[in-house]
């Protein structure tokens, strides 16, 4: 009666009496079932590179030898596998170690720390073997996982690792189709748009597809299906399956580059709570005594900066003040703006040269700096130090004209000694351009908590880019380094500080090694979206610093998530992210029409089924905010559709967004 598979499908199994042939039958479904279980061998090609030697002068090792590496720390082995399935997996050693002490060891996997000690303990002699094990989570796709020593005698011998789905086998599900959504779009030369494509059915094995491009020339399309205008044309957008090799396709127009357009103030990060001088009537200022006049005090402001001052000495910033330039070329410079009050919102500045810092947040709170440039300082170009706590600096420009060797970008905490920044000084810098000329300090953290993503670091006069000082806490993802000297350096944080890194591009230089990669470091208060790593440097250049001229409205419109929009009239069509996301109930779009267009907004769960209509009708030029309440809905994935076409006909926009409700 014991039923064993032999291959997929379905037998009927029969008991039958041998006297009077009475029956009874079982149904039998035999699935397949990927291997779960794979041990490499030394000499087998999952072996990547070893630092040392494949010996075979002791006994009880079980393929054709064993690896011994060098004697010394940081050497190590490193494999490359196909995981098939995200999950949970035991990683298991077979060794032996002759030493009297035991060998430790940390495990990275595509070169980052997963499991900082691995204990290796004596097996009293080198011809007795043992095993060791750990469980670790990998994602499905092509992993590194190397085993590096963590003490000066190197690796214990290894026979060979396994590698174990902790949770046994799984059920081979085959794709069945795919589509893209959405299936057609208009971008100009530049922009991007985010495809989607869905994998049918949705409990597919499989479900990994390629994208390629029509006519790469007009548009490309990166390998998370993010596509980039790149002149005027059409090009087929396909997706195709690699179970089973389906495929789906949309159709991309890209229109010539527009001329710039709106610029929208939305608090962030640890900046998230500043809400700058509120919605008072604004004035402008023309002029440095102007501008000097108008930030002298704490009452709430909203100074629109039409031109650039020579302000000719250092000039403080009262509390409660949102600082705008009017155009791309509005800026201040000869002198350091100091901010040592609560809640500031400065956009579309340029700052600098100056004598000194050209800005200085010295105890300042509730900071949130956009889409400014700095250059050309005597000191740094903007630091954060004395206190100063919830600062966001994002879609900002840093360079150097005329370099020193002071030409410094950030000090997040001014010195070893200054223990009152404990606890303080949470810094956001995301989508930054560090440019030619500046040296280093981009940041230098001493004591801070300081989150950096979606950055640039492209300097030619780089030693450095971020220095780890005393108790620094620094979380970097999605950061791109391109041929810097150092990404990163040491100024005491190897004593007791902490950096993680995920997700980064180290082109033409190294990831540190003079500390352990500690990602994620901490935790964050807030959300964010990450955009695709590769994509960094051109997100970053094309739309950072101040842009151009801007149709300001006579009030800033407030919301009650504390987001700010200057009224403008925008040059393209686009929407933004949903924020929160994951939400519960309640997540936020906001979208702008460069014309008088009509809309259709729509939500649909992941198997295309309509689930209701957000905004339907005719709509005036400008920014729009749209809210979508999943009260009455269950928690899953949810796509936004954004089509939007001009009143004449003329102009056609189509987006998607996706949602993530958590109950």
């Amino acid at each position: 009666g014991l039923v064993t598979g032999e291959s997929a499908g379905t037998a009927t199994i029969t008991a039958t009496t041998e006297d009077g042939g009475y029956m009874a039958t079982c149904e039998v479904t035999v699935t397949e079932v990927v291997v779960t279980t794979i041990v490499i061998q030394e000499n087998e090609s999952g072996v990547l590179s070893y630092d040392g030697s494949v010996d075979d002068n002791h006994v009880g090792y079980t393929g054709d030898g064993f690896i011994n590496t060098v004697n010394e720390n940081g050497v190590g082995i490193t494999w490359e596998v196909n995981v098939t399935e995200s999950g949970t997996y035991t990683l298991e050693w077979r060794y032996a170690n002759g030493s009297s002490t035991n060998r430790t060891a940390q495990v990275k996997v595509d070169g980052n720390v997963v499991v900082s000690n691995v204990d290796f303990q004596p097996t009293g002699s080198w011809d007795n073997w043992d095993e060791v094990s750990i469980d670790v989570t990998l994602s499905q796709g092509t992993r590194q996982i190397r085993l590096e020593a963590t003490n000066s005698s190197g690796l214990p011998n290894i026979d060979y690792i396994s590698i174990t789905l902790k949770d046994g086998g799984t059920q081979v599900v085959h794709v069945t189709g795919v589509s893209v959504e959405p299936t057609t779009a208009s971008i100009g030369v530049g922009e991007t748009v985010q495809l989607t494509a869905t994998v049918e059915p949705s409990n597919a094995t499989n479900k990994n597809v390629t994208w390629s491009s029509s006519n790469p020339s007009v548009a490309t399309v990166s390998s998370s299906g993010l596509v980039t205008g790149e002149s005027a044309g059409t090009a087929t957008i396909t997706a195709t399956t690699e179970d089973g090799g389906y495929m789906a396709t949309c159709e991309i127009t890209v229109t010539e580059e527009g001329q710039g357009g709106q610029i929208a103030i939305v608090p962030d990060g640890y900046g998230r709570n500043a809400t700058g001088g509120g919605d008072v009537e604004p004035i402008t200022v023309s002029s440095a005594s102007e501008f000097k006049s108008a930030v002298d005090n704490d009452d709430p402001a909203v100074i629109y900066v039409d031109g650039r001052f020579d302000l000719g000495e250092d000039v403080l910033i009262g509390s409660n003040k949102t600082i705008i330039g009017v155009g791309k070329s509005s800026g201040l410079y000869g002198g350091t703006i100091k901010i040592q009050g609560n809640n500031y919102i400065i956009a579309n500045l340029t700052f600098g040269p100056s004598d000194g810092d050209v800005l200085e947040i010295s105890g300042g709170t509730n900071v949130f700096i956009t889409h400014c440039a700095f250059h050309d300082s005597k000191d740094e170009l903007c630091s954060v130090v004395r206190e100063a706590d919830y600062v966001t600096i994002s879609w900002s420009h840093f360079w150097f004209d005329n370099p020193d060797d002071h030409s410094y970008a950030h000090l997040i905490g001014n010195s070893d000694s200054r223990t009152s920044d404990r606890g303080k000084l949470h810094v956001t810098l995301h989508h930054n351009w560090y440019d030619n000329g500046v040296k280093g300090r981009q940041p230098r953290v001493r004591f801070g908590h300081v989150h950096v993503y979606n950055c640039y670091y492209s300097s030619n006069n780089t030693d450095y880019c971020i220095g780890a000082g005393k108790e620094c806490h620094i979380r970097v993802e999605n950061t791109y380094f391109d041929n810097v000297d150092d990404p990163f350096a040491d100024y005491g944080g190897s004593d007791d500080g902490e950096i993680g890194w995920n997700n980064c591009v180290f082109d033409g230089c190294s990831e540190p090694d003079f500390m352990p990669n500690s990602y994620p470091v901490f935790d964050l208060p807030y959300n964010f979206d990450l955009d695709p790593v590769a994509n960094v440097p051109s997100i970053v250049m094309n739309n950072c610093g101040p842009k151009s001229d801007l149709l300001l409205s006579k009030k800033i419109a407030y919301d009650n998530s504390k987001s700010i929009n200057v009224i403008v009239i925008p040059e393209t069509y686009g929407i933004s992210n949903p924020y929160p996301n994951p939400f519960n109930p309640v997540t936020i779009f906001r979208y702008q029409l460069p014309l008088t267009s009509h809309i259709d907004i729509k939500i649909y769960d992941l198997l295309g089924k309509e689930i209701l209509t957000l905004e339907k009708g005719m709509k005036q030029a400008g920014i729009y905010e749209v809210q979508f309440d999943g009260t009455n809905l269950q928690s899953g994935v949810y796509l936004m559709r954004f089509v939007a076409r001009s009143e004449d006909g003329s102009e056609h926009y189509v987006q998607v967004k996706k949602m993530l409700l958590v109950k």
